[in-house]
């Protein structure tokens, strides 16, 4: 095929699974991978751990590949930017600033991007 590196290939075919997880969470694989290792949570925040299967520790090494370019897309509306932090989130459009300022007031270190933003019409 002429590959150059087989290495990158293959991770960039992880990263692209990966992704289909992310796609198409109602999908068989995704609902069984979602049971097992990030229930509860949001794929983008799972972890692999010792006793992970063969597929899941090669999904995860294609996961890394993939969050290193993930961004928080939030819209004004229901739900939006609820699980986004806004200190500790990649959310922001501008590539140079893609993390915000940090916060010196505790209390606003778990604030979200939803705490943010007015609802429609006020």
């Amino acid at each position: 095929m002429g590959f150059r590196d087989l290495l990158a290939f293959n991770q960039a075919l992880l990263a692209k699974e990966a992704w289909n997880l992310v796609n198409n969470p109602q999908t068989l694989a995704s609902r069984i991978l979602q049971n097992k290792y990030f229930r509860g949570r949001d794929f983008i925040q799972a972890q692999k751990n010792g006793n992970s299967s063969s597929i899941w520790q090669s999904i995860s090494w294609g996961h890394e590949t993939l969050s290193l370019g993930l961004r928080w897309k939030v819209k004004v509306g229901f739900g939006s930017g609820r699980m986004v932090n806004v200190f500790k989130d990649l959310w922001l459009p501008q590539p140079s600033f893609f993390k915000s300022i940090t916060a010196t007031n505790p209390l606003v270190i778990s604030l979200s991007v939803a705490d943010l933003m007015l609802e429609p019409g006020l």
